[in-house]
């Protein structure tokens, strides 16, 4: 699978999100909490000043809120 694949298929999950599809919104759930523990877990071991995050995954908060959701939390 190619890289561009690989975004054509983020995106259509998030829109499916953002249309309040269910499975979708548990991906990205899912995914949100795994990259989330990873990140923490990274910031403890290397205690950088500055974290940041961008790409399709910064968007995923947007489709999750119109989703009317509440992530792990």
């Amino acid at each position: 699978m190619s890289e561009k694949d690989i975004e054509k298929s983020a995106h259509k999950i998030l829109e499916a999100a953002k249309e309040g599809d269910k499975f979708s919104i548990e991906v990205i759930s899912e995914s949100a909490y795994h990259i989330g523990r990873g990140i923490s877990i990274l910031i403890h071991l290397l205690n950088p000043e500055l974290v940041v995050i961008s790409g399709i995954g910064s968007l995923a908060r947007q489709g999750m809120d119109s989703a009317g959701t509440d992530s792990h939390q």
